[in-house]
């Protein structure tokens, strides 16, 4: 696989890993370790999955830096894929491998062998899984490489508030598997620092991100809706927070009317607005 195309794997990857919450919130400690304690971590993370090879031999081609609101990594390519190490307890919580170009004849497998897959791998590397309630929240096929599927799972934690409104917290894990093989992994881990009782309502939040989002107020009554309360990281801060997704169908130009606004849901707050261009 040339370089572009590596690339562009991990780039539709992590695109799939922010689309529903953007949900990361941050570890409690100050601690951060040194990039050779992530190195270290990272070439035991590839062992367990080939146990067969010594960790010694995983050859690492760059290594850097990488900032989110959510916290730091160190990032590591490899001649197998591009790996990122959370600073603050050196878990590896993103690995996205390259795919074999000579394994282009292998055949697909069906959706329920690929989730059989992912359940292994994700009950292996992210321990928490059977002490949270992780629900499966998507499964999405799309187009891998050399005209194979590949299936995209997701699973978040799923908490209940007082009001028996659903809450996505920032635990949650993402697999991608193609072709009988693990593609990509993310799986991150956070204490939850904030209450998950929202003090506003999703109605009350959907009256802010109307004209937040330039929306005509009179015509709610047209409005396509799917909303959700999340755990979310905004300049680095943890919120409790309502994914207001709106769609107004076609304005009179014929372009579509909507987007999406972020609105915190403590203080009201608009904490993101992203209308339909």
């Amino acid at each position: 696989m040339n370089r572009i195309s590596k690339c562009m794997v991990v780039l539709i990857l992590l695109s799939s890993m922010a689309s529903l919450c953007y949900a990361q919130s941050q570890s409690s400690t100050d601690h951060e370790i040194g990039i050779g304690e992530a190195e270290e971590s990272l070439r035991t993370f590839l062992s367990s999955i080939d146990n067969e090879r010594s960790y010694a031999n995983v050859k690492i081609i760059s290594s850097g830096d990488f900032a989110t609101s959510a916290g730091d990594y160190y990032e590591f390519e490899t001649d197998e894929g591009n790996f990122k190490v959370y600073k603050k307890n050196g878990e590896v919580e993103s690995a996205w491998f390259y795919q074999d170009d000579s394994s282009s004849g292998r055949s697909d497998l069906s959706k329920d062998e690929n989730l059989k897959l992912a359940k292994e791998f994700e009950q292996e590397h992210y321990p928490a899984f059977d002490n949270l309630n992780m629900v499966l929240t998507g499964s999405e096929k799309i187009e891998g490489n050399n005209g194979r599927a590949r299936y995209l799972f997701k699973w978040y934690e799923v908490e209940n508030s007082l009001f028996n409104t659903e809450v996505y917290t920032s635990n949650y894990v993402i697999i991608a598997v193609e072709g009988g093989e693990i593609a990509g992994y993310i799986g991150v881990e956070r204490e939850t620092e904030v209450s998950l009782e929202p003090e506003i309502s999703e109605s009350e939040a959907m009256e802010k991100a109307v004209p937040a989002l330039s929306l005509p107020a009179n015509s709610g009554r047209n409005y396509e809706y799917e909303n959700k309360l999340c755990v979310s990281y905004f300049d680095g801060e943890q919120h409790l927070a309502w994914y207001i997704n709106i769609d107004n169908g076609l304005d009179s130009w014929g372009y579509a009317s909507g987007g999406q606004a972020v609105i915190d849901a403590h203080n009201g707050d608009v904490l993101l607005k992203n209308p339909y261009m």
